[in-house]
């Protein structure tokens, strides 16, 4: 059986699940990048409620953040998709159901770097006035993901010019 080929975006999620390195205080606990029905989708899972403890250079380290349990008390979901670009939600429950989303002030392929600058205020519960960051994902396939998402602009464009429905 042939192997799958590789989702369009998986590179950049990978970039934002990495955002800041292996074990770090902001990195997601879980995360998957999907296609669904066309559509492309990253999800990233702030669980956290206490400080974890993990190993750098050989030796244990605690690190925190962790979210604000009065905002998140079941989490956070920080999520991407490549028609309306970054959202983030609360967790509703222990199983991943998902409160109305919010989206984030960024350029729909953001930086890991503008995402991350955002994320302090975001697991505090301060996302009111986010700051608006216009950094984009300089990578190697970063512009053929770019031409993509614009020829999916296109294309949902001229379905809803033609038949008054998006696809």
């Amino acid at each position: 059986m042939p192997a799958e080929p590789e989702l369009p975006h998986r590179a950049y999620a990978e970039a934002v699940a990495a955002l800041d390195g292996p074990g770090g205080a902001y990195a997601p606990d879980e995360w998957s990048a999907e296609e669904d029905a066309g559509r492309l989708e990253a999800g990233f899972s702030f669980l956290r409620t206490g400080p974890k403890t993990v190993e750098r250079d050989g030796l244990p380290v605690t690190v925190a953040p962790v979210l604000d349990t009065e905002e998140w008390p079941y989490g956070m979901l920080l999520f991407w998709n490549s028609v309306d670009g970054w959202s983030y939600a609360a967790l509703t429950d222990d199983w991943g159901g998902v409160d109305f989303a919010e989206p984030l002030p960024v350029d729909r392929l953001a930086s890991p770097a503008a995402l991350r600058s955002l994320l302090p205020l975001l697991l505090a519960g301060d996302d009111e006035d986010l700051p608006v960051r216009t950094e984009r994902w300089e990578h190697p396939r970063g512009p053929a993901l770019a031409r993509l998402l614009a020829a999916a602009d296109t294309a949902r464009a001229a379905g809803r010019n033609a038949g008054g429905e998006r696809p």
